[in-house]
């Protein structure tokens, strides 16, 4: 990753969920895993006693049902990232790389609020079911992230391997709603 005040754009790829940073679920703007990705960058934190050497963590917001532009990313103190911070604190973040081209994200402004957050980082728990991101210590989930290029991302989108993968990506989706509808109906 290259931190240049945002000039470097990337997309975050999960490589245990095989799938991209984005947002869904609530509103569509919590920090979710989906077949398509949002470009990210990162610039110098200006939140108000961030810790020195800490980032802004920002997107562009542009999921299929809620489209906000540029933004930037925030925890609140339940341990939910959002992907479009207004004035809310906890949006200071620290990029620790693991190897090449493998990153761990923390919000470190969390972690001064609360102490408990220390040692983890956003990452997906392992249940397709559950596709939104948490606050994870190393062993309870996915919490390893490459960083994609601008141009790989634009490229890999434009074949026909993406269109398979993200058309196998939504009919999974769409057979984990039928079965959670057909198990109500049984219990009913």
């Amino acid at each position: 990753l290259t931190f240049d005040e945002g000039a470097t754009h990337y997309y975050l790829y999960n490589p245990v969920a095989k799938m991209f940073f984005a947002s869904g679920n609530d509103w569509n703007t919590r920090a979710s895993i989906a077949a398509f990705g949002y470009e990210i960058w990162f610039q110098a934190s200006t939140e108000a006693d961030a810790p020195e050497g800490s980032y802004e963590f920002w997107d562009d917001c542009q999921h299929p049902d809620r489209i906000l532009g540029y933004k930037n990313m925030f925890t609140d103190d339940g341990g939910s990232t959002w992907v479009d911070h207004a004035e809310q604190p906890n949006y200071s973040w620290s990029v620790t790389k693991v190897s090449d081209n493998t990153y761990r994200i923390q919000n470190v402004a969390l972690v001064a609020d609360i102490p408990d957050y220390d040692g983890k980082y956003i990452g997906w728990k392992g249940d397709y079911a559950d596709s939104r991101l948490y606050m994870l210590a190393e062993g309870e989930g996915a919490i390893d992230w490459k960083a994609v290029t601008y141009d790989s991302y634009q490229a890999f989108i434009a074949t026909d391997a993406y269109t398979a993968y993200k058309t196998a990506c939504e009919c999974y989706s769409i057979a984990l709603s039928l079965k959670a509808n057909l198990e109500e109906a049984e219990s009913l």
